[in-house]
């Protein structure tokens, strides 16, 4: 009996350090959650500092050239629309969603320039700087498993130069 007994808890010691051992169903199911991350950044340049909504005194930007920075790199380049709008799509696979939530709003961790000089767009606006706008959160989603977070380019306003 008493080898029987001494049997039963190698075998139940056996079975409890095997399941200890074993990565539970939630571990092996963890994904990075910085690899399901897109990021979708909109907006409007126009030809005028300091303004944003469309349909006021100030024209598009049509065929600005547009970066996004964050901590200081370029991300992505972009260039707008005949109506000065333009998007950034950054997605799952993208070498840069390794940025976080904080990059986007954190004041000046990632920023919308318009690097086209001011002067093709407006003779009056002056030469040296940049249009550049800090970046607001707009609405969260998640689609299949992935999040996806909507920035939306606040006031443009100029800033001279680009060590911005």
């Amino acid at each position: 009996m008493a080898s029987l007994n001494s049997a039963l808890l190698l075998v139940l010691l056996v079975a409890i350090s095997a399941f200890m051992a074993a990565p539970s169903g939630v571990e092996a199911q963890l994904v990075n959650p910085i690899a399901n991350n897109v990021f979708n950044i909109g907006g409007t340049v126009l030809c005028q500092i300091n303004q944003t909504f469309p349909g006021g005194v100030a024209s598009p930007f049509p065929q600005a050239a547009v970066e996004l920075r964050c901590r200081n790199f370029t991300v992505a380049r972009t260039t707008t629309d005949e109506s000065g709008r333009f998007n950034i799509t950054l997605g799952p696979v993208d070498q840069f969603t390794q940025l976080t939530i904080q990059d986007f709003l954190q004041l000046g961790g990632c920023r919308v320039i318009v690097t086209t000089l001011l002067a093709q767009c407006n003779a009056n606006l002056p030469v040296p700087g940049n249009l550049v706008a800090n970046l607001t959160a707009g609405v969260f989603s998640i689609l299949n498993g992935i999040n996806v977070f909507n920035f939306v380019a606040g006031v443009f306003r100029l800033v001279n130069g680009l060590g911005i």
